[in-house]
């Protein structure tokens, strides 16, 4: 590919406005190329997750989603949405659906670590890290999470800075089962301690388990 700027040898040039510029609150000026260091090159423009650095605002997230393979991903306020997707299949149409709604999960953090929406911290052929940050005392903001995102990867891995874990999601624990901790069934609402968590969803039918790099005290709580 060629490292020259269009300009320099002589070819158009044509000058995107703002609204069709990359959107600067996902695109820093400079972020990471490849490589790590930092770039001014153009970016992705059919990676499979740039969709997620198109939407503008939390009621658009659900669309801005990629599909990582085994699930369909998208950013949310606080974190990052995960869902597994579903056929949908008519006589000349067969597509992946998903259920932005009720059968999700999200992994992330408590509102009040995070006040600076997702961006693109780096990416690569396969992978993107999307971080999440809050105001900084002179103002400029503080990593606060970040998850890297490889497609394929049957995991979701969040990174913590002085930031408070959250998992949350609309579904409704089963009441049998509920929570288990470090293979030990407890009931929900309560707190409890360990390092392997395991929550089984009615709507979805899904068991999500939850590993911490050290043990950590967990609040349990429904709507």
């Amino acid at each position: 590919y060629s490292t020259k700027d269009p300009a320099d040898i002589g070819a158009t040039v044509v000058f995107r406005g703002e609204k069709e510029a990359p959107n600067p609150e996902r695109w820093p000026q400079g972020a990471p190329a490849d490589d790590g260091a930092p770039s001014f090159r153009a970016r992705p423009t059919n990676a499979w997750w740039t969709n997620m650095v198109l939407g503008m605002g939390p009621s658009e997230m659900e669309n801005a989603n990629g599909f990582a393979i085994p699930f369909i991903l998208w950013p949310a306020k606080h974190g990052i949405s995960a869902a597994t997707p579903f056929v949908l299949a008519q006589a000349t149409q067969i597509e992946n659906g998903f259920d932005s709604n009720i059968n999700f999960v999200t992994l992330g953090a408590a509102g009040a670590d995070v006040d600076v929406g997702h961006r693109v911290a780096a990416h690569d052929p396969l992978s993107v890290t999307l971080e999440w940050s809050r105001a900084g005392p002179d103002g400029q903001p503080l990593s606060a999470i970040s998850t890297p995102l490889v497609r394929g990867s049957p995991y979701l891995t969040m990174d913590y800075r002085n930031a408070t874990p959250v998992f949350d999601s609309p579904q409704t624990l089963d009441p049998d089962v509920g929570i288990t901790v470090d293979g030990v069934v407890g009931k929900c609402p309560g707190r409890f301690r360990g390092s392997k968590f395991e929550l089984v969803l009615v709507q979805s039918d899904e068991t999500w388990a939850i590993w911490s790099s050290e043990p950590m005290e967990v609040g349990c709580q429904t709507d």
